[in-house]
């Protein structure tokens, strides 16, 4: 793969060993700034029909909001909106395209961050692979039976395409240890209720804030008591 062309995939492993602790540690900022975010959405008809798209927004805008990031949703098929410093075209299929699909690690979101990316950003997420997932987990409270509850899916969906707007805005290459932008989820946290193994790390929200300085070009701007994971 060319260095000017870097694949950033969520990928999904049995066993993920972490040295990170949650912590509410402050990030300087003014809790009143806000940058925001443009998202172009395109869900497959088929899955608007399980009504999971609910629950993914509204997993992707608590997990981005303590950071100060304030998603803006439109239909893709609507009106273009006004440009923002960053946009986003989402995606949500039942499966990725051929050549994200490999058999393990399960991939289940993707985004092309280039150099020279597009005024729309790419990111792709996979119904298919995220249900299929949800539904091998060990027998819980939110798994019985393999059934798999709409919001749960929700919840993973959520999870999945917050993980891949954090390479938009926290700029490539960047997985981390742990937290939000660690390279493999554990299925056993996909759609439970506890938000904290989402949070940014320290380091990633000191980044965080950098990379949002020089994208709205206010030298000023700050976060100031948003939740991070201290890495021992």
């Amino acid at each position: 793969m060319s260095a000017l062309r870097r694949s950033a995939p969520v990928v999904l492993l049995l066993l993920l060993a972490g040295n990170a602790r949650g912590v509410h540690t402050a990030v300087d900022a003014d809790a009143g700034e806000r940058f925001d975010v443009a998202i172009r959405l395109r869900v497959d008809r088929s899955i608007e029909a399980r009504r999971v798209t609910p629950f993914m927004k509204r997993e992707v805008e608590a997990i981005w909001e303590p950071y100060g990031v304030r998603l803006e949703w439109t239909d893709a098929d609507g009106a273009e909106t006004p440009a923002k410093s960053v946009s986003l075209d989402v995606t949500v299929e039942r499966e990725l395209e051929e050549r994200y699909r490999i058999r393990s690690p399960v991939v289940l979101g993707h985004t092309d961050v280039t150099p020279e990316a597009p005024a729309w950003r790419p990111i792709r997420v996979s119904f298919d692979a995220t249900e299929e997932v949800l539904a091998e987990r060990a027998l819980t409270r939110a798994a019985v039976g393999g059934m798999v509850l709409e919001r749960d899916v929700g919840l993973a969906l959520g999870r999945v395409l917050a993980h891949e707007i954090g390479h938009v805005l926290l700029g490539p290459p960047f997985h981390d240890r742990a937290g939000l932008m660690r390279a493999a989820f554990r299925p056993t946290e996909l759609a439970e209720p506890d938000r904290r193994p989402f949070r940014l790390t320290c380091s990633g929200a000191t980044r965080l804030r950098n990379r949002l300085r020089a994208l709205s070009g206010d030298p000023l701007r700050e976060r100031r008591g948003a939740p991070c994971i201290h890495i021992q």
